[in-house]
């Protein structure tokens, strides 16, 4: 069972970007599915490295993305995604260092991070964008 399921509430409207938080969404759910099917910390090591990378690539086309609108919450988001990825890499650290477990913790930290983002941050760009569109 995927520990998140995707819902047209977290769509933003924008295709290139709902793509690439489903994206998010299924390598998280990976992730998931390789901790509870105990796989080796090297697999799990790797898709967590690849979950890394792939949301600090997403975050710069989703700020590329905010800023083409003009959106004025940019910075805001800009400050929130590093805020992220600078918590994303300390927990890799940890977890190659051997004080992290990827767990239910983690796990239920990346869930209510990811689902909270977009229902809250990047519903603010989307709703900047429909109103600049229906102008």
């Amino acid at each position: 069972m995927a520990l998140i399921k995707w819902r047209d509430e977290f769509s933003v409207g924008v295709d290139a970007m709902d793509a690439e938080h489903k994206t998010i969404v299924r390598m998280i759910n990976e992730l998931n599915e390789s901790m509870k099917n105990r796989s080796s910390d090297q697999e799990m090591g790797r898709i967590f490295r690849n979950l890394i990378s792939y949301t600090q690539t997403h975050f710069a086309s989703e700020e590329r993305y905010m800023e083409s609108i003009g959106y004025p919450g940019l910075e805001s988001q800009r400050s929130e995604h590093a805020g992220l990825v600078r918590e994303l890499a300390q927990l890799a650290r940890e977890f190659k260092a051997g004080k992290l477990v990827i767990g239910k913790k983690l796990m239920g930290f990346l869930k209510d991070w990811l689902t909270n983002h977009i229902l809250e941050s990047d519903m603010k760009y989307a709703a900047f964008a429909k109103q600049k569109v229906g102008n």
